[in-house]
């Protein structure tokens, strides 16, 4: 037996209601049901905003940023004093090029 349904917001319906058009095209294009497709993006706006677990990560990952930049302008201090955000991005091109999968490496935050 299905678990209980959600119960989505008004801006969560707002949403899905002004992209109706492009759900419209999709469906049209795909041969699905427009439903379907409403239903799948509603419940993926459910999902990203109502879920403690997303909100965690969505913590973690703003403070990891935020100790990566403040790390990066730090070491961007040391390595051109007189321009402190340039070194920053210095630091990090190189460490970019260093690793050019870095995107997709590390924690998932």
């Amino acid at each position: 037996m299905a678990g209980r349904l959600p119960s989505y917001t008004k801006d969560n319906l707002m949403l899905i209601s002004n992209m109706a058009s492009q759900i419209a095209a999709a469906a049209a294009r795909y041969g699905v049901p427009a439903e379907a497709i409403a239903g799948a993006l509603a419940q993926e706006q459910f999902d990203q905003k109502n879920s403690w677990i997303n909100h965690g990560k969505m913590a973690l990952s703003a403070a990891d940023a935020g100790a990566f930049l403040t790390a990066m302008l730090v070491g961007g201090m040391v390595r051109n004093p007189f321009n402190p955000s340039q070194g920053a991005s210095d630091n990090i091109l190189n460490r970019y090029h260093a690793d050019p999968n870095a995107m997709t490496n590390g924690q998932d935050f």
